[in-house]
């Protein structure tokens, strides 16, 4: 079973070298013409909105491991998310709706299940999805979530920093999870520093896998001291496809980037709550951002330090 994570990611090349195309979720894109600035509305593949801010843990390889994430729960205004949803549903998105963030979605089981629906209306023809790292989930939790409209779900396995990647403490861990579900499993990938598994649940894509973080991680834009940096050879097309918004509105062109965290600020690409998140898509700062990271060699921090996505292909 592919999971959605997999389409989302899955490029392929042309025979034809001479004219190198790449089909992203059925979407052929001729590398060889310029990357437009700015973005027309329908290349817009995924919206990341963090609907509050609780999370539970507090992860090595995140920064809600210095960031307060844990004391209170800053909920999104259901207000501002139904207008974030109504404002897609006037260009038909049938993109990507995704919950994840620098929260653990499931910890508020109303709210979540609440948002699902509302979005399953007002957008019928979106992908709902989120990840979670899997403390709250249950056979009964995840038919709700079901019921409500939710398509796609990834249970992370996470590793503490001292622990091993070691495949065959994760598979004890997936049995756990598979017995708790009451669901059967196939292996869809295992490398030496990756191991995932698809349940078989309904037409749902429900997976859960783990990463080696101390090989694959990413700094976070530049906010981790415990994962390497490396030096970007190759442009970000992130904030051609991708919007990311934050519990206070505030809108991030990238998922290593979150308005809590000082040094970012400067990315805040606008907030919906003052306007129309498809205006903030071409405003001026994002045209500015795209001109920049539109190159093999980024030369903006912590941009130029990511490894993220890059060999993800506009």
């Amino acid at each position: 079973m592919t999971t959605l994570l997999q389409k989302i990611f899955s490029v392929k090349n042309s025979n034809d070298k001479s004219h190198k195309i790449w089909t992203i979720i059925g979407i052929k894109i001729n590398l060889k013409k310029r990357v437009p600035i700015n973005v027309p509305l329908k290349k817009l593949r995924m919206v990341e909105i963090e609907i509050f801010s609780y999370c539970n843990r507090k992860c090595w390889f995140c920064p809600n491991s210095f960031i307060d994430r844990h004391s209170q729960n800053n909920i999104m205004p259901e207000e501002l998310y139904i207008n974030v949803l109504k404002d897609l549903a006037s260009i038909d998105y049938a993109g990507i709706i995704s919950y994840s963030r620098y929260n653990e979605p499931l910890s508020n089981r109303d709210i979540f299940i609440e948002r699902v629906k509302q979005a399953r209306k007002i957008l019928p023809n979106a992908k709902l999805h989120t990840n979670t790292n899997g403390d709250f989930i249950t056979r009964e939790l995840l038919d709700e979530i079901y019921d409500a409209g939710l398509r796609s779900l990834n249970i992370q396995c996470y590793l503490r920093e001292d622990e091993i990647f070691d495949t065959n403490n994760i598979k004890a861990r997936i049995q756990k999870m598979s017995e708790k579900l009451n669901l059967k499993y196939t292996q869809i990938k295992s490398t030496p520093d990756y191991y995932g598994v698809a349940f078989d649940y309904k037409d749902m894509s429900l997976s859960m896998y783990a990463r080696n973080f101390k090989i694959t991680g990413n700094n976070r834009g530049g906010s981790l001291k415990t994962i390497s940096k490396i030096t970007r050879k190759s442009p970000c097309y992130i904030p051609f496809t991708d919007i990311y918004i934050d519990y206070n509105g505030s809108v991030m062109p990238c998922c290593n980037l979150r308005s809590d965290l000082a040094s970012h600020k400067n990315f805040i690409m606008g907030n919906v709550s003052s306007e129309s998140i498809i205006r903030i898509f071409n405003n001026n700062k994002y045209k500015n951002l795209r001109k920049k990271l539109n190159k093999n060699k980024i030369e903006i921090y912590p941009c130029n330090e990511c490894n993220f996505a890059q060999e993800y292909k506009y």
